[in-house]
């Protein structure tokens, strides 16, 4: 009896250390999976996750609310231009040049703007320039003796001074007054100055300049 009893004990004694290794496996697989399972997020956490991080940046990205933009001032209605004035005509009259008087040192004429209107006044211009190394004298008292008026032309002076000088080119102006249409004639002597470093010359030269009158 005592050695059925003791064989049971032995046959259950080995049959535990049989199955001990399986359960040792067991318990190992089922701790590493256990592991495994709180160490890996599932699929929908990390897409969870992914959605959250997706919606914060995209937060991040918005602009910031603008503030309202200042109302713009009403524009000042522009005004209206001045209507322009016509061009005047200058094409109608053009420089009349009278006979040239010349010399080594210089030369000298009579111009005026033709044709002049009849009735108003004209201006007629003694000219005299120096050739070098002469040089128009300002020094010299220069003056334009008028001749008699022909018919149709009056002169508020007979003789005229006060001629601009500069050393090329000097010019005196003549006042005249057309009194009637016609193409009369201007005559008179211009007494005039040229000079060099070494000495100075004292002229005189009759000028004339037919004037056309309209």
């Amino acid at each position: 009896m005592r050695t059925r009893i003791e064989s049971r004990h032995s046959a259950r004694a080995l049959t535990r250390a049989a199955s001990a290794p399986f359960l040792l496996v067991a318990a190992l697989a089922c701790s590493a999976w256990a592991c495994q399972k709180t160490a890996t997020p599932s699929a929908e956490t990390e897409s969870a996750g992914l959605g959250v991080a997706t919606a914060s940046a995209q937060e991040l990205r918005k602009p910031a609310i603008e503030p309202p933009k200042a109302a713009e001032p009403p524009k000042l209605a522009e005004a209206p231009k001045a209507a322009e004035a016509p061009a005047p005509k200058g094409g109608d009259t053009k420089l009349t040049q009278g006979a040239v008087a010349s010399d080594e040192a210089f030369s000298t004429w009579l111009q005026a703007e033709s044709p002049a209107k009849a009735g108003g006044p004209v201006i007629v211009e003694a000219v005299l320039t120096a050739k070098p190394p002469y040089h128009c004298n300002a020094e010299y008292p220069h003056k334009f003796k008028l001749n008699a008026a022909p018919a149709g032309l009056s002169y508020p002076e007979e003789t005229v001074r006060g001629m601009k000088v500069t050393p090329e080119r000097s010019v005196l102006a003549i006042p005249v007054k057309a009194e009637a249409a016609g193409k009369p004639t201007i005559s008179g002597t211009l007494s005039f100055s040229v000079c060099t470093a070494e000495r100075c010359m004292v002229e005189k030269r009759d000028l004339t300049l037919a004037l056309d009158v309209k």
